[in-house]
Order: C-alpha cells, then sequence, then structure tokens
C-alpha cells in the first residue's frame, strides 16, 4: 500500500477499524475501509473545515483534524453521517477558522 498525501494509509486503516471497533480480518472490509471510507473522511473533512486541495494533509497526524476524521469515520461506518455534522458543530467551526487564518496567512506570504 501507498502512502498517500492523507498519510500513511495502513495507519489510517488500522486507526479506523479501532475507532469503529472493528476486531475481525476481512479483505472485503479493509478494502471498503481503505477505497471508499477513507477517501470519502478525507473529501468530507477537507470541506468541511476549508483545507485547501493543494494543502498536502496527514490525517493520521494527532490533532483537531484527526479526531474529526476518525468520528466521520465512525458514524459513516453506523450509517449516521447526518448526526455527524450536529453533532460535532463546535469543533468543526473551531477547525474551520483555524484554517480560514492559515489560509489566510499562505495568501499574504504569496502576495508579498
Amino acid at each position: 500500500m501507498a502512502e498517500t498525501s492523507n498519510g500513511k494509509i495502513e495507519e489510517l486503516v488500522a486507526k479506523v477499524k479501532e475507532k469503529c471497533r472493528i476486531t475481525w480480518d476481512d479483505e472485503a472490509t479493509d478494502r471498503y475501509i481503505e477505497d471508499e471510507l477513507i477517501p470519502s473522511a478525507c473529501s468530507v473533512i477537507r470541506f468541511k473545515i476549508g483545507i485547501p486541495e493543494a494543502v498536502e494533509f496527514d490525517f493520521a497526524a494527532s490533532g483537531l483534524e484527526h479526531r474529526l476524521f476518525l468520528n466521520w469515520c465512525y458514524y459513516a461506518w453506523h450509517d449516521a453521517e447526518d448526526d455527524f455534522e450536529r453533532n460535532y458543530a463546535t469543533d468543526l467551526a473551531h477547525a474551520r477558522r483555524i484554517w480560514e487564518v492559515r489560509n489566510h496567512a499562505a495568501s499574504q506570504e504569496g502576495a508579498a
């Protein structure tokens, strides 16, 4: 498995399985997590908190983004994505403000 801009895929799969309490080893489950769940989570969290696509980001690294990523995976695994935004609205807003500041600073550096 290759390393991606979203971190080492094996590490992400292991963390998602742990968060979702998936204790069994099954190739189909691992493939679903790797090919469907993780890419969806990366895309959704990037969009919701404003991480630009051009920015390399490691969702395996600890931090608020990592926590949101894992919790979204948990909700998605249990077919409860609709509840995620309501339950994590405060964390999403906080992370979005942080990324707005980072993005603004980056644009100012580029303009200078």
